[in-house]
């Protein structure tokens, strides 16, 4: 999938016959033809290699961070119980979601939570399947939120849900390409008035929720407080950890 960035020529085979007949010139027929033919540029230059098990995605003031809570082991976290929940199983280094029928789940096993100020990292890979690998629900102050990536065919990004607004429907939707078989790193935070996420480094979603309802979809409330599902896909989750912030971290 490709981004079609914000250009005055069209680059649809109708539009650059029209635009020839329009200006019958050679050189804005060459032009035109070197734009139709240019390689483009994928959505988003997310790494082309697997990340490495276990390697933090890099961060500002990696000191004002405090470790809170490791999930590598799948004692860490309890099935949801979707009624559509197939095999979780352990393996080296992570956690292996069976795809449900539609959803598969965990959900953490910890009793207490940071509700403000704090990061989650954690990478994960779409196995098999062609929706999304995860769906992290997570707490914000008195409420919930999830963040969708991969989803709704297998490209969506977003928060779910904003005013009721679901990651298909709000300011926060976009579209990313994401490779069966590849180990993406993610990185969730929530800090002050916003939520912010990064995709190998890159950031997907920054969104200001002063004043905004928060909710989930109610086929993931049992994912709450904290947890992960996938959409009939097949997902692996390892080097989860969630990070208390210093009031210094930006």
């Amino acid at each position: 999938m490709y981004e079609f960035r914000h250009v005055t020529i069209s680059r649809s085979p109708l539009g650059f016959q029209r635009r020839c007949l329009d200006v019958p010139t050679l050189t804005t027929c060459l032009l035109l033809f070197v734009l139709l033919f240019a390689p483009l540029e994928p959505t988003v230059g997310l790494s082309q290699e697997p990340a490495s098990p276990g390697t933090p995605t890099p961060t500002p003031n990696q000191s004002e961070r405090e470790l809170f809570w490791e999930g590598d082991r799948l004692s860490d976290w309890t099935v949801s119980e979707f009624g559509s929940q197939r095999e979780v199983k352990q393996l080296e280094g992570g956690i292996e979601i069976q795809a449900g029928y539609p959803l598969s789940g965990i959900q953490s096993t910890a009793k207490e939570w940071p509700r403000h100020d704090y990061e989650i990292e954690w990478e994960f890979q779409r196995v098999e399947g062609n929706d999304f690998p995860c769906c992290l629900t997570f707490p914000v102050g008195d409420s919930h939120c999830s963040v969708v990536i991969g989803g709704w065919g297998g490209t969506l990004v977003g928060l779910s849900c904003i005013e009721g607004q679901d990651a298909a429907h709000n300011d926060t939707a976009k579209h990313l390409v994401f490779e069966n078989g590849k180990w993406y790193r993610a990185r969730l935070r929530v800090q002050g008035e916003q939520i912010r996420c990064w995709i190998d480094d890159k950031e997907v979603i920054s969104r200001d929720i002063q004043g905004q309802k928060l909710s989930v979809r109610n086929e993931v409330q049992l994912s709450r407080p904290l947890g992960i599902c996938s959409f009939e896909t097949t997902a692996r989750i390892r080097s989860f950890r969630i990070y208390r912030l210093g009031s210094q971290e930006k």
